[in-house]
């Protein structure tokens, strides 16, 4: 390692700083070799492929990588006004240099471009440091699940000491869980009148959706969707779209083990029940443990719980900077699942 004296540089990915950057990945994420492939990292940070990726801030002190942030570049529509914005994510320092201020001049460099910055469900330190930055709290939707398999569900809260019960535990809830959602397991029939496709079905129903939304969103334009829902080659498998005529829809993908409903809209009960249907006989065939969905709006929460879906105690939060752009006239926004970087 450089001294602790060099100073510290903030700077944007590139290739020259790819091989310490991927050496940075490997101390850091020794498990997931996504975070340190050069293609993965240009996709998820929707930059270019060659040059500068404005999206994935790094620290570099001397010839070395020692921390970063993803700034993931979108757009939110706030009051019918759309502006740029950036997500924070995989906020990251070297062990040896945490409490040293590297976060913070990572966190400084994304607001100095002066355009909106906004997180999701950051970990404990990721949360006080922003908070200590100036960013405020937005409330976003409640966190639904249904257990497939009850052992994956049981695994979240039981201690180390108890896992053994697990298996019978579990075994004992499966009918539980089945009578809980029987109303999405008897309403598979009812699934004809949804389409199975790609992300460009369900692209006029998104649009549509989005121009009645008055809470600020993240725009699902055409650019978006194509990113987000097309995949990459080799690390992430394109997203699937379930539509109807009445303009309902989901937008619904894997990420083993559970299966997420990553954006919905249902113009009624019915379409709910139609889509959700068509939603668990995609992760049964998948082999999904848990479905995951989110609930915006009072509605929305009951038709999922009268489907049988557990609500989580916490909910989406949402910090944002400057937070004069949101508060006080917009504490909540409507936020789906694939809005950050949800299960990349």
């Amino acid at each position: 390692m450089s001294t602790v004296t060099t100073p510290i540089e903030i700077v944007e990915y590139d290739g020259a700083v790819a091989a310490a950057h991927a050496a940075f990945a490997q101390r850091n994420w020794p498990n997931k070799r996504r975070r340190r492939e050069d293609r993965f990292n240009r996709w998820k940070f929707r930059g270019p492929e060659q040059g500068a990726v404005p999206g994935l801030l790094l620290a570099r002190r001397g010839d070395e990588i020692v921390g970063q942030t993803g700034a993931l570049p979108a757009e939110v529509r706030i009051g019918g006004e759309r502006l740029p914005c950036q997500w924070i994510c995989d906020i990251m320092v070297d062990s040896a240099l945490r409490g040293r201020g590297v976060g913070a001049a990572l966190l400084e460099a994304a607001k100095a471009r002066g355009i909106i910055t906004l997180g999701s469900n950051a970990s404990p330190s990721a949360d006080a440091s922003m908070r200590r930055n100036g960013f405020q709290l937005l409330s976003g939707p409640e966190i639904a699940v249904l257990p497939l398999d009850p052992a994956h569900v049981l695994g979240w809260k039981t201690p180390a000491a108890l896992r053994g019960a697990i298996p019978i535990a579990a075994a004992a809830l499966r009918p539980v869980a089945r009578w809980r959602a029987r109303r999405l397991y008897h309403a598979n029939g009812s699934t004809h009148g949804v389409r199975v496709g790609t992300w460009n079905d369900a692209a006029p129903h998104v649009e549509a959706e989005q121009s009645r939304q008055p809470e600020p969103h993240i725009v699902h334009d055409a650019a978006f969707l194509r990113w987000r829902c097309g995949g990459l080659p080799g690390f992430v498998e394109p997203l699937t779209s379930l539509t109807r005529p009445d303009g309902s829809y989901a937008i619904v993908g894997p990420g083993a083990p559970l299966y997420y409903v990553y954006d919905w809209h249902a113009a009624d009960r019915g379409a709910f029940l139609a889509l959700f249907a068509a939603a668990l006989r995609l992760a049964l065939a998948a082999r999904a443990a848990t479905l995951q969905a989110y609930a915006n709006l009072p509605i929305e929460r009951a038709w999922l719980q009268e489907a049988g879906f557990i609500f989580l105690r916490r909910h989406t939060e949402i910090l944002c900077h400057p937070p004069e752009r949101f508060l006080p006239a917009h504490p909540r926004m409507r936020y789906s699942i694939f809005d950050s970087d949800g299960n990349l």
